[in-house]
């Protein structure tokens, strides 16, 4: 019974401190908002506004005082008579804990200050409230009971052999995970390996096919240009060289006074001679442009392979690789690096299934980075790029610059 009735009054005890609590941070919420207005200093009220959030600051301040020190008497002529009935230590502690507890409340300020224009003036009121003299007494008496009690020793040796007792299976705890988690880390990283392996593989099958083909497409290409060349150029040799006989016949059958026919004729040969010239250099350009084109074959077919390659990359793409295990890599996990965590977890998948995409993109593919600022993602994904997951490039789109990120493998 004597527990029970102890244990009911340190729950009273500390269910009035937090409603006196909450009741002192709403309070001051509202004085906050009429210290907020202007006060107008020449319309009369100023004094009377002033005293009024003077007075309603020194309220708050002696609620919260007199409901610590007022409790602090009524847990003390509670739990004292029951000193008799040989209470456990630990009740004795939970009394002398909550007595410290509600005279360090008991300590409060209440500096009330005033500015004018933005201009600090200086204190306007200072009270400093501090414990009763009686209510000290009091938490020493409680201190020196429970440091005399029997066996006080005894439990202290406990508590502390407990906490060890935890901070030790906690460890081990931390330790199996963490060999647990190494164990799956470097199976998983293994299968990545044989399938990034088997992958890597196809890929290259694929890109030396289509190289080959890209490389007799072009060789193809190359001879049935100088063919085309060739034979356009032959056909006009062979026009104008028969034009240029049937010209020359022409000529020599004319008279002698025949003085402006002769010079149309020669007129005509030497354009002739000129198209033939002009068709046999043409021919040699070709040839010449062949035999460079075909000691270029490798940069062309390189140049032909740059997208052919990206969709085969695209046509056989790698599972999302492993992550190293945050017990890897921290002693010891917090909340929000479980938090970070499953969020890049996200972005790496988001980026597996959509490739290339920008910040925005990722915030409007990745359902759980929606409701999420712009800046608090670029955080992640910087972290990801330092940590070598992902890479960003540069993109130009309609003219413009974007800055894209993919899978760094």
């Amino acid at each position: 019974m004597s527990v029970q009735k102890i244990q009911d009054t340190l729950n009273s005890c500390e269910n009035a401190l937090c409603d006196a609590k909450r009741k002192f941070d709403s309070g001051n919420r509202l004085i906050q908002s009429k210290v907020s207005r202007s006060i107008d200093l020449f319309g009369g009220t100023a004094t009377s506004q002033v005293s009024e959030i003077a007075a309603d600051c020194r309220r708050l301040c002696d609620n919260l005082y007199a409901t610590c020190q007022t409790h602090v008497a009524i847990l003390n002529e509670t739990c004292r008579p029951l000193l008799e009935d040989s209470i456990p230590i630990t009740s004795v502690e939970s009394i002398w804990k909550m007595i410290c507890k509600l005279n360090e409340e008991s300590e409060i300020t209440n500096n009330f200050t005033a500015s004018l224009n933005s201009k600090n003036m200086g204190d306007v009121a200072t009270v400093q409230y501090h414990p009763t003299i009686e209510s000290k007494m009091i938490e020493s008496y409680w201190e020196a009971k429970y440091k005399n009690w029997p066996g006080r020793e005894k439990y202290e040796q406990e508590l502390q052999d407990a906490k060890i007792k935890k901070e030790k299976e906690k460890k081990e705890a931390a330790d199996k995970k963490k060999n647990s988690d190494e164990t799956a880390y470097a199976e998983a990283l293994a299968e990545w390996n044989e399938i990034a392996e088997k992958t890597e593989k196809k890929r290259q099958a694929a890109i030396k096919e289509k190289e080959e083909q890209e490389r007799e497409l072009t060789i193809r290409k190359i001879e049935a240009n100088l063919e085309m060349v060739i034979n356009d150029q032959e056909k006009i040799k062979q026009e104008c060289t028969e034009k240029l006989e049937e010209t020359k016949t022409l000529m020599a059958g004319l008279r002698f006074y025949q003085i402006l026919d002769k010079k149309k004729c020669q007129k005509a040969i030497n354009d002739l001679t000129a198209r033939v010239n002009s068709a046999e250099q043409t021919i040699i350009q070709a040839r010449q442009k062949h035999d460079e084109d075909l000691q270029q074959l490798d940069k062309i077919v390189k140049r032909g392979m740059s997208k052919v390659k990206a969709s085969i990359i695209k046509k056989y793409p790698l599972p999302r690789k492993p992550r190293i295990p945050l017990s890897m890599r921290f002693s010891d996990v917090s909340p929000v690096q479980l938090v970070n965590e499953a969020m890049k977890t996200d972005i790496i998948d988001t980026l597996v299934k959509n490739g290339e995409l920008t910040c925005s993109e990722l915030q409007k593919k990745c359902p759980s980075l929606g409701d999420l600022t712009l800046a608090r993602i670029k955080n992640w994904v910087d972290e990801l790029e330092r940590e070598g997951e992902i890479k960003r490039k540069e993109k130009k789109v309609d003219g413009y610059k974007q800055t894209v990120y993919t899978l760094a493998y």
